[in-house]
């Protein structure tokens, strides 16, 4: 008989102990019209299910009822620049083709595997915008066309890539934009986080232990 659990780090078995009202609390709440939070830390020590909360979550937001009413879903890397591997994923998505017909901009997709950056330019050597102004318009263009990003992160800490990151969402919350994130992290990782200076909104987000 195959063992139904596993060991292996950040793998969701196919059992586990996980009680059900901890990723159902944050799927319900996604669902709403106006969802009261944007922002879920789950945190724990090594070994107590994070991950598996955090992947209930994607899975149920991943599901082909949920990308019909316009739910995309991200993993990403915490390793990498997470502000890049979002702009790589959206650039995938065919309502950015509206970008470039609507502002008479070409997306400079180099940096799909180059690791080089990218930027919104009129011509090959003009480069007008940064990541965060391109992610910007990305998103508004989400917006339009009734998408909402839920972005999922496993073992975040406080590192340039994630203090850049969650200060570019924090930007996002407020102006509105369809976005939600769903991180997990040891006990000290979200606190040390949560304690950069500006990042108020990830410090009063709702924790799940």
């Amino acid at each position: 008989m195959q063992n139904p659990f596993t060991t292996t780090f950040s793998k969701a078995p196919e059992q586990t102990y996980i009680i059900t009202e901890e990723p159902t609390e944050i799927i319900d709440n996604f669902s709403y019209d106006n969802p009261s939070e944007s922002v879920y830390k789950i945190t724990g020590v090594r070994g107590s299910g994070k991950t598996v909360i955090l992947t209930k979550v994607e899975e149920a937001y991943s599901s082909e009822e949920n990308l019909e009413r316009g739910w995309l879903v991200y993993r990403l890397s915490p390793s990498r620049d997470l502000l890049q591997q979002l702009a790589a994923f959206l650039y995938k998505e065919s309502f950015i083709k509206e970008i470039e017909t609507e502002k008479g901009f070409s997306l400079n997709a180099s940096f799909l595997g180059s690791g080089a950056g990218i930027g919104l330019t009129k011509t090959s050597s003009e480069q007008l915008f940064d990541v965060g102004v391109e992610l910007d318009m990305m998103i508004q263009s989400a917006e339009k066309n009734g998408k909402k990003l839920l972005i999922g992160i496993d073992e975040v800490s406080r590192t340039p890539h994630m203090i850049a990151f969650a200060s570019e969402f924090g930007k996002w919350l407020r102006a509105g934009y369809p976005v939600y994130l769903v991180c997990t992290g040891l006990y000290e990782n979200i606190n040390e986080l949560s304690n950069v200076k500006n990042l108020t909104f990830f410090r009063r987000a709702t924790t799940i232990k």
